[in-house]
C-alpha cells in the first residue's frame, strides 16, 4: 500500500448518521489536511450540498441514512453535479446494489469497519480519478 497523500484543504462532505463513525471520519480528515462539511441524514445532505456544491471535492456517505437512503441521495447529487465523486461506506451492501451504484458512477466503496489508512487511500484514488 502506498503512503496516502495529505489533503490540501479540499472540502469533503461526510454524510453519516452513526455518531462514532462520523466523528472518526471527521477526525481522520481533519488530521490529514481536508476540510469537512457534515450532514447526518439524506435531507440535510441534499440541503448542504445545494448550498456548497461548487466547493465540494468529494462526498463520503453511508448507504443506510435516515430520511433518504444513500443511493437515493447519490442520484439527486448527480442531478446537481453529474461528475460528483462519491465514496460509499457501509457495513453490508447487497451485491446487486453495489454493482448498480458503481455503474452509476460511485467512485469507491469502503466496507465498515475500516481504518484511517483505508479511508485516506480511497479518498486519494477518488480524487485522482
Amino acid at each position: 500500500m502506498r503512503e496516502a497523500a495529505q489533503g490540501h484543504g479540499e472540502l469533503i462532505m461526510v454524510v453519516e448518521d452513526d455518531e462514532p463513525v462520523h466523528e472518526y471520519v471527521k477526525a481522520v480528515l481533519d488530521g490529514n489536511g481536508y476540510t469537512v462539511l457534515s450532514a447526518r441524514d439524506g435531507a440535510e445532505a441534499l440541503r448542504k450540498f445545494g448550498e456548497h456544491y461548487s466547493d465540494i471535492s468529494l462526498v463520503i456517505m453511508d448507504m443506510g441514512l435516515p430520511k433518504m437512503n444513500g443511493a437515493q441521495v447519490f442520484l439527486k447529487l448527480k442531478g446537481i453535479v453529474p461528475g460528483i465523486k462519491v465514496i460509499f461506506i457501509s457495513g453490508y451492501i447487497e451485491p446487486d446494489i453495489k454493482t448498480s451504484i458503481l455503474q452509476a458512477g460511485v467512485k469507491e466503496f469502503l466496507p465498515k469497519p475500516f481504518t484511517g489508512g483505508d479511508l485516506l487511500e480511497k479518498i486519494q484514488r477518488a480524487l485522482e480519478s
